[in-house]
């Protein structure tokens, strides 16, 4: 018999399981009299290898299996055994959880304080999250231990407690209690939710201010999270009406505790996921019931103080009092709720806030002014934007972009955005009257009633009006913001105009140079903005840039090409910082950040680079916002960037275009030109991704940097060398920054494997082969976590791609993308595929059908796939060579020639106003 159970129920719980139990045994409290509970769900990952060892080592840790059944049957089977043996004290521990040192004794001596009390529980610990503690738990309520019931009048334990329900069921229980309680073993998800209200409402608990519980909120690794999504949804009439049921039999109502704690996990089931299986599969009829009814006995109160999004909320407010219309009286955004019962007025009105009309896009190009906004649609369909302009005007509804803003409840969307393209000819009045020198945008709401009203706008940062920027250049007219906030004025660009608003640019005007020591400002546009105009009026310079950190991609392979064709045309490289200048010698190149760079980012003809212009102006990541100085400089420089750029922006793939989709959202970046690299690539973003962009922005003319990768393939220099290139986890990693919880995820035990492969590492060896270690510059900070066996060679983040390329003889990795460069060299790719991940399936590349290499599932397989081609000298296969041929149009060296010549296409609109 032992005094305290801990039951610990474990689905795939990896190398979290050991520290989960070493913090039991590790207690003030007496292990000896402690019984530790392992219930094994099925893993099928090594963590029942761990239980093991323990129940071996110690006689108080039994471990029992079962085959995977749920975790309210594996807490079942815990209490079962808990009540056999007779403890008085039972605890349930998450497999990733955790205790403090003297956790257990603490809530003994809580429960022995307070004998009515079933439970006690303490202060979250959120581990994965920085090792942070809720901001609720430093209020003054929560400095004191006290006894709290679900009725209580003292709200705040309530109110915030049932933001974390799962903390509860954390705590320490009196075993007694659970003689009559039992997880229910047909609910596949919110069990334990389930569980700690049916006890709640019939018995007091303890909050003991002494004790933290170590809570880690990214492991997903249990049998429920495995369930599927439907189970989510489905929980809303399997546990959530049930318990409001049984409060309403109790009680006459439903506790504000449970109300809370119900809102906040339906608040989770809103979902940014399109999944089409999930809407067929649930059950609509119960769905809408139980939302309606859930919604009907929560406090309008609880959903507006708990439900921030706006339009979560009006969900929410629309299942309780039905459908919402607009008055045909009533200011936007005021609604009737149907049910909400009458007024004096006869009427009761629900003020819910409104979605603004957002201008994605706001630019004047060649005399067009174009327009790219969107709007939430308040009543499913009931409106139309409308725009009243004097100048002639063509209003267009799009399909949504690839990838936007979507809001879905149970698989299907709710409240979508409507998006529109908005062309103006300033130089055109409409029939009613206007102008051709200047006049007012005006946009409005069209009802289904037939009237419009103002709709208030707002405006994105990366749009020409970001930033809150008084206004923005065009070639021939200047955008301006008004005081009404759903008014724009168009006036012709000239010397007056621009003097004009030189005064309300003054507090962005000022940019600080965070070179080295010098922190000097300077107020060049606001002091000498004529003479800066003219100094660039008849420039005509093109930039091109890499990525922010790096160099040596599509970008610098253009420049390098179109540096030394004597055109008339300034060009200059943009490199990170003074190291990459040697790189560099001879060529005219920026530093990022400088001067020459801020003035060049404003005034240039065409910004060419393979990542978007944001980034280019952004200047560093991570900057941070403590480092006032900086980050306001950067913020300042972006403001004047988006607002003064007249020219054009060409975009050069930095990779293969697959669902990584988001570049080519034309809400996002007004992009003149787009470079493919293939003609499957051409094909599959003109046909299913015609929408995206810019249909005549796109361009088949090979990848530049593959002008480079024809320079290898004529020139190798083969070292002997296997090149293990594994993407990167964006689950985890951060770049320059260092996740802990990285090392417990399937993406770093798949790449550990194979750099630890004694297998693998000693075939290469035999054959006088050795591997190389490419991490993703995103992967680098968790190099630490790596046991690197010392037959591997890790590759210097800054070492020449192509030289690298030259000499390596085979490519293993998993997802990245690189393999389609080292694939272009007719050199053999083996993929590791130990972790399912859809990167291109479902696009127009398969990795079964399209793929120049083997797919391996596990270790075994890819060390004999290696082994094979080893034994040939790593001679591509004859099929792969074919798909290579298939995939990549060009393979001519002529790529950069091809993508010069469509810039040159593009005509310099912009207006010199002092001709």
């Amino acid at each position: 018999m032992y005094k305290v159970s801990v039951i610990i129920p474990f689905y795939n719980a990896g190398e979290y399981l050991i520290d989960t139990i070493d913090s039991v045994i590790e207690q003030e409290f007496s292990f000896k009299d402690i019984g530790v509970i392992l219930i094994d769900d099925g893993s099928n990952d090594g963590s029942s290898f761990y239980a093991r060892l323990y129940a071996r080592k110690y006689p108080n840790v039994k471990l029992i299996s079962q085959t995977n059944k749920g975790l309210s049957t594996a807490k079942n089977k815990g209490i079962e055994l808990a009540l056999r043996e007779g403890s008085e004290f039972t605890f349930f521990l998450d497999a990733d959880g955790g205790y403090n040192k003297n956790y257990i004794k603490k809530c003994i001596e809580a429960m022995e304080k307070y004998p009515e009390s079933a439970f006690v529980f303490g202060k979250p610990r959120f581990l994965g999250a920085g090792d942070k503690q809720p901001e609720i738990y430093n209020l003054p309520a929560y400095k004191a231990t006290r006894e709290i019931s679900i009725l209580d009048a003292d709200a705040i334990y309530v109110n915030h407690v049932a933001k974390f329900p799962r903390v509860l069921l954390q705590g320490g229980w009196r075993t007694a209690i659970l003689e009559n309680y039992r997880f229910n073993e047909t609910l596949t998800i919110s069990e334990d939710i389930d569980f700690i209200f049916r006890v709640l409402i019939e018995n007091k608990f303890v909050f003991c201010k002494e004790i933290e519980y170590l809570y880690r909120i990214e492991y997903t690794g249990n049998s429920a999270m495995n369930a599927g999504k439907n189970e989510w949804y489905i929980c809303l009439w399997e546990t959530f009406m049930p318990l409001y049921r049984n409060a309403l039999e109790l009680y006459g109502f439903v506790p504000r505790f449970i109300q809370q704690a119900v809102v906040e996990n339906i608040k989770a089931l809103f979902s940014a996921d399109v999944n089409e299986k999930l809407a067929l599969e649930i059950d609509r009829g119960k769905l809408d019931e139980a939302m309606s009814f859930i919604a009907e006995n929560t406090d309008e109160s609880v959903i507006m103080q708990n439900v921030p999004d706006h339009w979560q909320r009006m969900y929410f407010l629309k299942s309780k009092y039905g459908e919402p219309n607009i008055t045909r009286w009533a200011p936007i955004p005021t609604f009737v709720m149907n049910k909400s019962g009458e007024t004096d007025s006869g009427l009761r009105l629900v003020y819910l806030g409104a979605d603004p009309l957002l201008l994605h896009i706001v630019r004047e190009k060649g005399g067009i002014l174009l327009i790219r906004a969107s709007m939430r649609c308040i009543t499913y369909k009931h409106f139309e934007l409308s725009v009243k302009a004097d100048f002639q005007t063509d209003v267009n509804e799009l399909p949504p972009p690839v990838e936007h803003e979507r809001l879905y409840f149970g698989g299907r969307e709710i409240f979508p955005r409507k998006y529109y393209e908005i062309k103006i000819d300033p130089g055109k009045p409409n029939k009613v009257g206007g102008s051709s020198r200047e006049g007012l945008i005006r946009f409005l709401l069209l009802t289904d009633y037939g009237i419009s009203v103002n709709v208030r706008i707002e405006i994105k940062e990366n749009s020409g009006l970001g930033y809150n920027m008084p206004f923005t250049l065009g070639d021939n007219y200047i955008v301006k913001r008004t005081k009404q906030n759903s008014i724009l004025k168009v006036s012709p660009f000239t010397e007056r105009e621009l003097l004009d608003y030189c005064p309300e640019i003054e507090p962005y005007a000022e940019l600080g140079i965070p070179q080295k020591a010098s922190a000097a400002k300077f107020n060049f546009l606001k002091e000498n903005i004529l003479n800066t105009f003219r100094s660039f009026a008849n420039r005509r310079i093109w930039l091109f840039m890499d990525r922010s950190s790096e160099t040596g991609n599509n970008a610098e392979a253009l420049f390098r090409y179109c540096a030394g064709i004597d055109d008339g045309i300034q060009k200059y490289y943009i490199i990170p910082d003074e190291s990459y200048a040697g790189r560099f010698a001879g060529l005219p190149y920026m530093i990022l950040g400088t001067l020459e760079y801020k003035l060049l980012c404003c005034f240039a003809e065409k910004f060419i680079s393979s990542f978007p212009f944001d980034e280019g102006v952004t200047l560093q990541f991570g900057i941070d916002t403590e480092q006032k100085e900086l980050y306001e400089d950067i913020r300042n420089f972006k403001k004047l960037a988006f607002s003064f750029f007249r020219g054009d922006i060409i975009h050069i793939w930095h990779g293969v275009i697959s669902q990584n989709i988001s570049l080519l959202n034309k809400f996002e970046e007004d992009t003149q030109l787009i470079f493919s690299g293939s003609k499957p690539e051409y094909d599959y973003i003109s046909g299913e991704l015609r929408y995206a962009i810019d249909e005549r922005a796109l361009r088949l003319t090979g990848l530049p940097r593959n002008d480079y990768l024809e320079k290898v393939k004529n020139n190798p220099n083969s070292q002997k060398i296997v090149l293990f290139a594994p993407s990167f986890d964006r689950n985890y990693s951060r770049k320059d920054e260092y996740s802990p919880e990285y090392k417990y995820s399937g993406h770093y035990r798949c790449i550990n494997s194979i750099l630890n492969s004694q297998e693998l590492l000693g075939a290469l060896e035999k054959d006088g082969y050795t591997m190389y270690f490419k991490p993703h510059y995103i992967l680098r900070p968790q190099m630490r976590d790596f046991d690197l066996d010392p037959r591997v060679e890790v590759v210097d983040g800054d070492a020449d791609r192509y030289e690298l390329y030259a000499m390596s003889d085979l490519m293993i990795t998993d997802y990245s993308g690189i393999a389609f460069d080292f694939a272009y060299l007719k050199k053999p790719v083996v993929y590791a595929h130990f972790l399912e991940k859809p990167n291109f399936e479902g696009t127009y590349f398969s990795y079964k059908d399209d793929g120049f290499g083997e797919v391996c599932r596990d270790i075994d397989i890819l060390t004999e796939t290696v082994s094979g081609y080893l034994e040939t000298g790593c001679e591509m296969k004859i099929d792969h060579q074919r798909r290579v041929d298939r995939y990549f149009t060009f393979q001519d060296a002529h790529n950069c020639e091809r993508a010069y010549e469509e810039i040159l296409k593009l005509p310099d609109t912009r207006k010199n106003i002092f001709e």
